[in-house]
């Protein structure tokens, strides 16, 4: 049910007057006690402004709040860019929130873009909420009464957009293409579980796996983080596990791979098959050019401005989730083909 002012008002068990001049900050005469019950009160009903109505008295603020849980993530940092920058061709700026993968100041940062009247928003979920926590944040986005579009997130339930990629069929196309290479022995090195995006790479991983006929071992699995430091860190599991290919559900874990490897003397793509996600755009650069699963992050980009801009100007009903395909680059860093190795040793 939509919180009014009426709603504060009766909670309170004051004046519309009041909490009407309290909520637009012209409560000078009024006490700071009932000030603060009233802030309160507004504060756990989920109560923001209607949009609407702001934009009668003072225009639309031409704003767009963004909301992502790691900027120093090069896939993360590169859309943002893109996302300004096509924003920006609608004459819209941004509101950037960087959350740290931390769901208590994504809703820290939900409340203060809600309070600065943004006229939209763009969220990637962080991946350790709890449950309590994505319920909160549906009462917070069905009460703000503003567009939102979610990027690669699949909670139910949420009256928002969604611009998807098909990361089921990313960890398939990777996990295949290493398979085709003679590797049975495929060491996963996973993002942050709670990312549905992670879940669904797993499930594409698994299910190459399964139709080649390997059986899944879960001692192939690595929690990662997305951070360049795991993959140095789960080198020595995988090796300790004879893994002669790794799957890193992003470039930047990749990355700690390599340099792991060429610390130790491991020649990626003659020793060890090495492929990542995202392709970033330095892949082509490295001293062993790195494989790796595309994400078309310009016309992901694109198409989540042109929703966003096309709701808040009331163009369109919610469309039907966005999905996107990923692509797979193939350079040197897969060239270690096992099954020709296994040939030469007979």
């Amino acid at each position: 049910m939509k919180v009014t002012i009426k709603s504060i008002a009766d909670a309170c068990h004051l004046s519309i007057t009041s909490v009407s001049l309290v909520l637009n900050g012209k409560a000078d005469h009024i006490p700071d006690e009932t000030k603060k019950l009233i802030l309160k009160t507004a504060k756990e009903m989920n109560y923001f402004p209607n949009p609407n109505a702001v934009g009668l008295a003072g225009g639309k603020t031409r704003i767009i709040g963004l909301i992502i849980t790691d900027i120093g993530n090069m896939f993360l940092s590169e859309m943002s860019r893109i996302i300004e920058t096509e924003l920006r061709k609608y004459g819209y700026t941004i509101f950037l929130g960087n959350t740290g993968d931390n769901s208590k100041r994504e809703m820290e940062y939900l409340r203060e873009f809600i309070g600065k009247r943004v006229d939209g928003m763009i969220l990637l979920h962080s991946s350790d909420a709890s449950q309590e926590e994505d319920e909160e944040m549906r009462k917070i986005i069905s009460a703000c009464n503003i567009p939102v579009v979610m990027l690669d997130t699949d909670l139910e339930n949420l009256d928002v957009m969604f611009c998807l990629l098909d990361n089921e069929q990313g960890g398939y196309i990777a996990t295949k293409h290493l398979i085709e290479k003679g590797h049975v022995r495929i060491g996963s090195l996973l993002g942050p579980i709670g990312q549905s995006s992670v879940r669904k790479r797993l499930c594409g991983y698994r299910r190459a796996l399964e139709e080649a006929g390997i059986a899944f071992d879960e001692e192939l699995l690595y929690p990662g983080d997305f951070t360049i430091h795991i993959g140095a860190r789960a080198m020595p599991y995988f090796l300790e596990r004879n893994v002669t290919a790794i799957f890193a559900y992003n470039d930047m874990m990749a990355y700690g791979i390599l340099a792991y490897a060429k610390e130790h003397g491991i020649q990626i793509g003659k020793d060890m098959a090495l492929i990542g996600y995202d392709d970033s755009f330095i892949n082509s650069l490295l001293e062993v050019p790195m494989s790796s699963v595309r994400q078309p992050r310009a016309e992901m980009a694109e198409m989540i401005a042109k929703i966003l801009i096309d709701a808040i100007q009331q163009k369109h009903e919610i469309p039907s989730p966005v999905i996107f395909e990923p692509k797979l680059y193939i350079r040197e860093s897969t060239n270690y083909d096992y099954r020709a190795k296994e040939a030469d040793n007979v």
